[in-house]
Order: structure tokens, then C-alpha cells, then sequence
């Protein structure tokens, strides 16, 4: 007689395959989950920190990090709107992520020039003590900076640092006080930006849209996702 031998079936194999395959999908999903929350508390604590720095920029210099030009004309951080923008890769979120970062920390060589990750001589610094993980850099086989981008979130994007809604009650202000006649106060929807007192800081958490959403309820959604300071 042959001896049988214990043995599991076709049909034994398929539900442990099964099984398998759930749980590495319950594994994932919630490894997933867990760097998500880690990066949106990471986030968080990031915009604090440069919302300090720029309170301390306003405490020595009288106002917040802004690069209107000398003639009037709107500089790199009144152009980015958080009301226009959806594209964190684009150059208006490099270019005043760029123009923040020079500002707080003393790295500006002139923006034309690419900062290196040391403040120049002379210069004040208001970002002392933050985590380099903050920052879009080059590094040298030495992991010493060689080239400094911008501020980026845990995402992989640019902070988005605007001053255009702050910009618009400047003009204004500037127009009430020369008694220009018909000035009117650009308000709600009329405001390509959120504080008119002071500056707009948010990160859209990973997301990104190459379009502005044409509809007002779908922009709000997108928006509705950023952490932000409004």
C-alpha cells in the first residue's frame, strides 16, 4: 500500500495566498498612513518655525519678509498667490521660497547669485536653529551644502510664501493717504491672497495641480487640504 502524504491542497494554497497578500496590504496602507501623519506633523511644526523667523524679520526691520521693487512693482513673493497658484513645483513658489530663505538667514549673495548655506558678512541672521531638512540643497560627498534652493516641506515641495494680499491693502493705504479719489479696498474674492496684515505660509501637503481649478467650490477644496496660516 502507498503511503499518503499530508499535503495542501490547490484550493488551501489560493486562501493563504490570499491572506498574504491582505495583510501586506493592510501593512502597507497603514505604513503609508503613519509617514503621512509623521510629514504633516513635521510640517506643522515647520511653518511655526519660519512664522517665528518672520516675526523676529518684522521686530528688527519694521515688516515682513516682501520684495516689492524700488519703483513699485510687484517682486517675487507679492506675484505668488495662494489664490492663483496650485503648482508648488512652478516658479513663482521657487522664486520667493528663494527670496524667504535669503532674507531669514543671511545666505543672499544677491539673488541672482545661488546661495551656499552661509550667511554673509554682515548680515542678520532671523532663522538660527531649524532642521536642514528644511532645505531644497546640493551637498558635496561631504554632505556639506554647496547650493541652496529654497525652503521645502517633508513632501518634496516648496512652501509657498506670499505677500500679495498684504501688498494690495499697501496700495491702498498709499492711495487713502494722497486722497486719490475713487480708491476702494480690494476685499474677499477681490484679494489674490489671505492677510492683509501680514504674509500668507502654507504647504499643499504633496498635492500638486499644473491648473488653476476653474471653479471657486474646487479651489477652496484644494486649498481646503494645505496646512496654512489662514
Amino acid at each position: 500500500m502507498r503511503k499518503k502524504h499530508a499535503a495542501f491542497t490547490l484550493i488551501e494554497m489560493v486562501v493563504v495566498m490570499a491572506i498574504i497578500m491582505i495583510l501586506a496590504g493592510l501593512v502597507v496602507a497603514i505604513t503609508g498612513y503613519v509617514n503621512r501623519k509623521s510629514a504633516m506633523t513635521r510640517a506643522t511644526s515647520e511653518i511655526e518655525t519660519l512664522k517665528l523667523a518672520c516675526q523676529n524679520y518684522k521686530a528688527e526691520t519694521g515688516g515682513y519678509p516682501q520684495d516689492t521693487k524700488s519703483d513699485g512693482t510687484a517682486g517675487y513673493t507679492d506675484t505668488l498667490s495662494p489664490k492663483k497658484h496650485f503648482n508648488p513645483l512652478s516658479t513663482e513658489y521657487t522664486n520667493a521660497g528663494k527670496y524667504l530663505y535669503q532674507q531669514l538667514t543671511g545666505d543672499k549673495v544677491g539673488f541672482s547669485a545661488e546661495p551656499d548655506g552661509i550667511p554673509d558678512d554682515g548680515e542678520q541672521v532671523y532663522l538660527k536653529d531649524f532642521d536642514a531638512r528644511m532645505l531644497k540643497a546640493d551637498r558635496d560627498t561631504t554632505n556639506k551644502i554647496t547650493r541652496v534652493y529654497y525652503f521645502w516641506d517633508p513632501f518634496g515641495y516648496p512652501y509657498g510664501y506670499s505677500t500679495a494680499a498684504m501688498r494690495e491693502e499697501q496700495i491702498y493705504q498709499k492711495a487713502i493717504k494722497a486722497g486719490t479719489a475713487g480708491t476702494t479696498r480690494k476685499t474677499g474674492d477681490n484679494l489674490p491672497g489671505f492677510n492683509t496684515a501680514a504674509f500668507d505660509i502654507w504647504s499643499t501637503v504633496g498635492n500638486k495641480i499644473t491648473v488653476m481649478p476653474a471653479a471657486p467650490a474646487e479651489r477652496e477644496a484644494e486649498q481646503a487640504k494645505w496646512l496654512k496660516n489662514w
